[in-house]
This record gives structure tokens, sequence and C-alpha cells, in this order.
């Protein structure tokens, strides 16, 4: 019978193992570029899933980005770094969303001025940021509070 205190393997006795090996500086270049735009591929995948309501939305905010770390802490600096990677692609593609007040929206107003011919008033522009960074401020919050109880029932 295995040890269910046992770490080192994941859920029936499954691991994934860890190769490291040294490459030249193109060729890991070269592969950090294809693992960002897998990552990218996935991400873009999963949000559209989302959206059309075939998988349930599933974030983590600080405090289980916290946890995470932690997990890949533990697994060896491979894999911190790994996540560190994976983690900066996902903040700079949610960046990249028409949300209000994220670098997206900057986009889609620029488009809009384009196509218009002319500046939307600053107030407006203003108003729309500021109810942008609430829905995100509210967002985070719920989103932690999730976190936590997740957090919870875990220990």
């Amino acid at each position: 019978m295995e040890n269910p205190n046992d770490k080192s393997h994941g859920f029936l006795g499954v691991s994934r193992e860890v190769v490291v090996r040294k490459e030249p500086l193109p060729t890991a270049v070269k592969d950090g570029f294809v693992q960002t735009i897998s990552i990218t591929v996935l991400w873009l995948k999963g949000l559209v899933m989302m959206v059309l309501r075939r998988a349930s939305p599933d974030l983590t905010g600080p405090v289980g980005i916290t946890q995470m770390i932690g997990q890949a802490a533990q697994a060896g600096l491979v894999s911190v770094v790994s996540f560190a990677a994976a983690l900066s692609a996902n903040l700079g593609l949610w960046n990249l969303l028409p949300i209000p007040a994220l670098d997206g929206s900057r986009l889609v107003f620029l488009g809009f001025e384009k196509l218009r011919g002319r500046p939307v008033a600053p107030e407006k522009e203003n108003f729309i940021h500021v109810l942008g960074f609430a829905f995100l401020i509210l967002l985070i919050v719920v989103v932690t509070y999730r976190d936590i109880l997740r957090l919870r029932v875990s220990s």
C-alpha cells in the first residue's frame, strides 16, 4: 500500500519528471518563445471555453498564487522559474484584455478614436476606466475570498 504522506508522487503514483539540460543560448531562447506561445494558446483556449460556458472560471488570486509558488518551490528551482515564466505570460495576457483600466482597453480606445477621427472626451474615458478599475478591485476581492475558502477547506 502506498504512503499517502509521500508527496514525491502525484495521485495514483504518477509524477512528472523534470529533466534539466544545458542548451546553447539560441536554442534556449527559441525554446522559451515556443513555450510562451504554447502557454498563450492554452490560455486563449481556456478563455474561449469560459466565454462559451464550456468550462467554469477557475481564477486564482494572490493567496492562491502564493500557495502555488510554495508548491513549485518544494519541487525545485526549475519549477519555480517555469512557474514564474508562466505567471508572467498569464499576467501579460490578462493585461491585454479589453477591460477598462487595463492596457487592452486603451488599445480599444485608440482603435475607436482612429475610426471616429477624433479622440474620446477625457471625462468619458476616465469614467469608463474608473468603472473598470472598480470591477477589477471587486474581482480581486472575490477571487481572494475564494482562495482563502479553498485554503481553509484543504487544510
